[in-house]
């Protein structure tokens, strides 16, 4: 990188006002939004026309 893009790197991260830390380890599925249905499982985005007509079949 250049020595201009470092620094402003630099400058942008040293801006970041909330400072935390966290740690993680392991492996889950990757589905989004994370829903699970009862009787369908895991359900993603975008809904296929299946899961859909399924998922409203349990809608109340």
């Amino acid at each position: 990188m250049r020595p201009d893009v470092l620094t402003q790197l630099d400058h942008a991260l040293a801006a970041i006002d909330r400072p935390g830390a966290f740690c993680t380890s392991g492996s889950a599925p990757a589905v989004l939004p994370g829903l699970e249905v009862e009787g369908l499982g895991r359900i993603g985005l975008p809904l296929t026309v299946k899961q859909a007509k399924e998922l409203s079949k349990r809608c109340a």
